[in-house]
């Protein structure tokens, strides 16, 4: 796992800093708003019900955005690649009222939170020269670092939204394949509706819809 670990944060260092004269790049900052399904348990460890917390997730990015070539698609399209260094906590999605047992683990209220680094393709439809409709998808890969022993998950995310110019704002679904509990027992972190909202610099010239700048 802490192969995987280096592997990822070295890919998105060098998808930050990676520069090249052929290559146009796009560099921001996101914030994300989760909201998650709380599944409840009473002190014997018996499901009770599950209800929709909005205020616990929080995640902060800086962002950095590889505009594909543009000749691979029509004018009123793009294609780019999106890497995303940053974090925050997500909060308890196992709502436990007291200690309990779970295939031979003692559980309490658990609180996952830490380093994400999401990487996603997305296709833009350039609507005009300054809004655009976005469509995403990618994995969106999480090192939880409020346990003894850091433990990394991934899973898959998509969302869509709109650009007006260098602010963009959307929605994303979240989940992950694992929970972050040791031993992968508790609820996964599963379609988690986000909010996401930021301001994306430098590169939007080659995202009119009506101009003879090229990316390559």
């Amino acid at each position: 796992m802490k192969n995987k670990i280096k592997i990822l944060i070295a890919s998105c260092i060098m998808l930050l800093c990676a520069g090249n004269v052929s290559a146009q790049w796009r560099f921001g900052v996101e914030w994300n708003q989760f909201m998650y399904t709380q599944y409840n348990y009473d002190n014997n460890g018996i499901f009770q019900n599950k209800s929709l917390n909005t205020s616990d997730g929080k995640a902060g990015f800086i962002t950095a955005e590889y505009i594909l070539p543009r000749n691979w698609t029509p004018n009123w399209l793009s294609l780019s690649v999106q890497g995303k260094l940053g974090g925050g906590p997500l909060g308890n999605n196992n709502n436990l009222e007291g200690d309990f047992w779970v295939e031979d683990q003692r559980l309490s209220e658990y609180n996952a939170g830490g380093l994400m680094i999401p990487i996603d393709l997305e296709l833009k439809i350039l609507l005009s020269n300054t809004c655009r409709f976005f469509i995403n998808g990618g994995v969106p890969n999480m090192i939880n670092l409020t346990s003894n022993k850091a433990i990394y998950t991934t899973g898959y995310e998509y969302g869509l939204g709109f650009e007006f110019a260098f602010f963009r704002i959307g929605y994303k679904n979240v989940n992950f394949n694992n929970t972050f509990i040791f031993g992968n027992v508790g609820n996964k972190y599963n379609n988690m509706h986000t909010i996401t909202a930021g301001f994306v610099f430098n590169g939007n010239r080659f995202l009119k819809k009506k101009s003879s700048l090229k990316a390559y």
